[in-house]
């Protein structure tokens, strides 16, 4: 007879009886350091998606049965003479679920954004991308968004049916999509902070405030991007409309940023709307018909500090006109359109930078990495978004041609209104007033 193996004894000791019981201390010690283990809400638990097969359920399932085959092999021939040759056992493959994809190695994780596949959500009006590879899942949403928080979404034993989804089985990464109508009364910021508001077992120190987020760009508009507190999502108001895209795991920033540059907003349509010609400043731009068209009541300058009189207004509002020289704070959105030379001496930008720091001060001024470069009317312009508070928000876009400069402000939280209008926007250099 063979003589025992290290192996054996080891598997004797393994199989042997043992004691049934735990010492009441050894309890304690564990429970009560499970007790200060810090927790992570679980939040980000991949939703049920119809077929679809999570991975670390497969792997668990073949590793039980590599180990029950491999403990029977042994079983049966532990005590059999050396040398006698044992069959080895034939790995089992899972069976797969009818209609779901099995996934290999996960070749959805992509940054290459031209490869994506455009989603239109029927719901809400806005365009994405998504990888689009055989072990990607797309679930639209099947009804509005009503008020649900990103904790409603994330906990939602349904798959939060308000959301446009998509989702990679192999990694278990979920983008998502939403819109709804800010409440009248409500800031982008107090909207936001109310929406991220977290379950009750979260650090008193998360989230992150709206106010404290990264500033971004998404399809050209004002955005708020945040990574912290396992929140990874970014929010754009346009018009009267806040749009959330987030993905599920964390450190995923580089896939966040390629999700949110295939965004594209609703467009606003401007067939209906009525064109105004300026008497001094060279352009014609059209504005709703529910506006207000004020005149500038005197040439503008880059010489001095100007009144708002000096400037073409369109008022979403109308307002008293008597001895008016600027607009009232309260009348929002306002758009102010101007037009003068450079003076001599002195480049377009310098002047643009001056008159930046005149109007709205260097702190509320978005940085130069923030400054986008747009066609308008064919000719190239700058657009900017800034402001340090909702109130005094602002969107500026400014065109040089030759020794002249325009400037187009709108005021007021809807910044992104100004694409619209700007839109419409027809330059005559030949007709401004000198």
């Amino acid at each position: 007879m063979s003589s025992r193996t290290e192996i054996e004894r080891a598997l004797d000791g393994f199989f042997a009886e043992g004691p049934e019981s735990v010492a009441d201390q050894a309890v304690m010690r564990t429970l009560d350091a499970i007790d200060r283990t810090p927790q992570r809400r679980d939040l980000f638990a991949p939703w049920r998606f119809p077929l679809m097969i999570t991975l670390p359920r497969l792997a668990a399932a073949a590793l039980v049965a590599v180990i029950a085959v491999g403990g029977a092999a042994y079983l049966l021939g532990a005590h059999s003479s050396v040398g006698v040759p044992v069959a080895s056992p034939t790995p089992l493959a899972p069976s797969p679920t009818t209609g779901a994809v099995i996934p290999t190695t996960d070749t959805g994780m992509g940054l290459d954004t031209t490869k994506w596949t455009q989603f239109s959500s029927p719901r809400y009006g806005f365009t994405v991308a998504w990888p689009n590879t055989g072990v990607w899942i797309n679930a639209p949403a099947t009804e509005d968004w009503s008020g649900q928080t990103s904790y409603d979404m994330w906990a939602s034993s349904a798959d939060a049916p308000w959301v446009d989804k998509f989702y990679d089985s192999a990694t278990q990464l979920t983008m998502t999509a939403v819109a709804t109508t800010i409440p009248v009364g409500t800031t982008e910021e107090a909207f936001i902070d109310a929406y991220l508001k977290p379950g009750e077992s979260a650090p008193a120190t998360c989230p992150e405030p709206a106010k404290a987020m990264r500033a971004t760009l998404i399809d050209g508009h004002p955005a708020r991007e945040t990574t912290r507190c396992g929140d990874q999502a970014a929010f754009v108001a346009f018009g009267q409309r806040m749009y959330v895209f987030s993905i599920s795991n964390q450190n995923e920033v580089p896939f966040l940023d390629a999700y949110l540059s295939t965004v594209r907003l609703p467009t606003l349509d401007t067939s209906s709307w009525v064109p105004f010609t300026s008497a001094n400043y060279g352009f014609t731009i059209a504005h709703p018909r529910t506006w207000t068209e004020v005149p500038a009541t005197s040439l503008f300058s880059y010489s001095t500090i100007q009144p708002d009189s000096a400037a073409d207004v369109l008022s979403s509002t109308a307002f008293d006109l008597t001895n008016y020289a600027a607009v009232p704070p309260g009348v929002r959105p306002v758009l102010l359109a101007s037009e003068a030379k450079i003076p001599a001496g002195m480049t377009a930008d310098a002047l643009l930078q001056q008159f930046a720091i005149d109007a709205y001060g260097s702190a509320c001024y978005p940085g130069a990495n923030l400054l986008q470069k747009i066609t308008v009317d064919g000719r190239a312009a700058t657009l900017a978004y800034g402001g340090c508070t909702t109130q005094y928000y602002f969107a500026e876009a400014s065109v040089v041609i030759g020794n002249r400069v325009w400037i187009f402000e709108l005021r007021g939280p809807d910044r992104p209104l100004i694409v619209p209008f700007l839109s419409t926007l027809k330059l005559d250099p030949m007709k401004v007033v000198n």
